[in-house]
C-alpha cells in the first residue's frame, strides 16, 4: 500500500508535512506529503492473505491422525453436552524450527469415500452418488457413530491451524494477567479449566513467536487477514 500523509487542504496556511517536514503537493482536493517514507500512514493497511504469508515465510505442516475424541462440556442451562471430534497431531515447521500441537476438528469436516461407503454398507451397496452427497449434507442430523462409520477424517489445513494459533496468541498478548483474561473471555477466575486455558495460550504464543520470529509473529497478529 502507498505510504503518504494528508494534513492540509488546498489554500491552508502551511505547506509542509507536520509529520516529516517534507513538502506537500496537490492531489485532487487534498495536499499530500511527497515523502514516500513518511511515518504517517493514511487509512488502514491492506491485509495480507494468509496463503501469501505462509508462502513468504516458508511455513509447512505435517499432520498425524490420533483418533476420535469425545469431550464433555456444559451446554445451555448448565446441562452436560458431549462433543465428538477427530484429533490430530500437527507439526508446523520453518527452517530448522518446529512446534507440535494437538488439533481437533468437528465431524462435519469428514468426507465420504468409496472405501468408507463400502466399509459402512458393504459391496454392492446400491447407493448413488446423489444419495452419498445427501448423506454428507445431512451428517449433522446423524448420530456420531453412524457418520463416523461411513466417513473418513480429513486432515486440517495449515491456514486454519495457523489462524487458531493466532487467535490463542492474541488472547494471551491482549491480557495483562489471568484476571484480565477471564474478564475478556467470560471465564470464572476460580476455574481451574480457565487457568489451564490461560497457561496453554501463553505457551502457544511463546512457541509461535519462536517459530516465526518476532517480526513475522507481529505481522501475523497485526497484518494478516482473519479467516
Amino acid at each position: 500500500m502507498e505510504r503518504y500523509c494528508i494534513e492540509y487542504t488546498p489554500g491552508s496556511m502551511g505547506h509542509e508535512c507536520i509529520h516529516c517536514g517534507h513538502g506537500l503537493e496537490v492531489q485532487g482536493d487534498k495536499e499530500v506529503c511527497v515523502n514516500p517514507d513518511c511515518s504517517f500512514l493514511q487509512g488502514e493497511p491492506e491485509e495480507i492473505k494468509v496463503e501469501e504469508f505462509i508462502k513468504s515465510i516458508g511455513l509447512t505442516m505435517e499432520c498425524q491422525y490420533i483418533g476420535i475424541k469425545t469431550e464433555k462440556d456444559k451446554g445451555p442451562e448448565g446441562k452436560p453436552v458431549e462433543h465428538t471430534m477427530d484429533e490430530w497431531s500437527c507439526t508446523l515447521s520453518r527452517d530448522k524450527q518446529s512446534m507440535t500441537i494437538p488439533f481437533k476438528q468437528g465431524l462435519a469436516h469428514r468426507k465420504t469415500t468409496s472405501r468408507s461407503i463400502i466399509k459402512a454398507f458393504g459391496y454392492g451397496h446400491g447407493l448413488t452418488s446423489k444419495q452419498v452427497k445427501q448423506y454428507e449434507r445431512e451428517s449433522y442430523k446423524m448420530k456420531p457413530e453412524k457418520w463416523i462409520a461411513m466417513s473418513e477424517p480429513v486432515a486440517p489445513e495449515l491456514d486454519n491451524v495457523l489462524d487458531c494459533l493466532r487467535s490463542d496468541s492474541e488472547c494471551w498478548e491482549n491480557s495483562r494477567n489471568f484476571e484480565d483474561f477471564c474478564s475478556e473471555l467470560g471465564y470464572d477466575t476460580d476455574s481451574r479449566k480457565a487457568e489451564s486455558i490461560y497457561k496453554a495460550c501463553g505457551e502457544i504464543a511463546k512457541e509461535l513467536k519462536f517459530l516465526l520470529g518476532s517480526d513475522n509473529y507481529k505481522k501475523l497478529l497485526e497484518e494478516v487477514e482473519r479467516l
